[in-house]
């Protein structure tokens, strides 16, 4: 087993036949890393969903979508942990490093990001949801933290998914 956050993959996904990895890549350093190693391990396409987090280095936020659009197949971009910034201010910002004819889509919030990213994955397909590993909450402030775990709610909609699957099938 490996550490928490850090290329975990949550089994569940292969009932659906693509592979679901957390990831706490935040950096277009780490980003890169994480696509090319999933690179290794993908037979279709490489999805990812990522975001700038807020009072981080500003400058690295349009080099996340220039790696990110550069590498995988669709990108997804969404809400990290704005901490007092605006979320969408920050997306506007990361958007900047879009690469023209990249397949990207904006989802300002993260549930929604994830499930679509799941959503669009097929036999083969390797969904990277990057930036936040671990973390047990999405910090929009000081005071406001809301409990939100990547790998749980990336779980419930695998979980939903292979329901619905079930329930099609009969």
């Amino acid at each position: 087993r490996g550490v928490e956050g850090r290329f975990e993959p949550i089994p569940e996904a292969r009932r659906l036949g693509i592979e679901v990895v957390i990831d706490f890549a935040h950096s277009p350093d780490a980003l890169e890393k994480v696509i090319k190693s999933a690179k290794k391990l993908a037979k279709g396409r490489i999805i990812v969903v990522y975001g700038a987090g807020g009072q981080a280095d500003k400058g690295k936020r349009p080099m996340m979508a220039e790696v990110v659009t550069q590498l995988a197949d669709i990108a997804v971009l969404t809400t990290d942990d704005p901490r007092g910034e605006d979320p969408e201010e920050i997306i506007r910002e990361v958007e900047k490093g879009i690469k023209p004819n990249s397949l990207s889509l904006t989802v300002l919030d993260r549930k929604e990001a994830i499930d679509t990213a799941i959503t669009l994955a097929t036999r083969g397909d390797v969904v990277i949801i990057a930036g936040r590993g671990h973390e047990p909450y999405q910090i929009f402030s000081d005071t406001l933290k809301v409990p939100f775990k990547d790998r749980d709610v990336a779980l419930d909609i695998i979980i939903s998914k292979i329901n619905k699957n079930h329930l099609s099938k009969d």
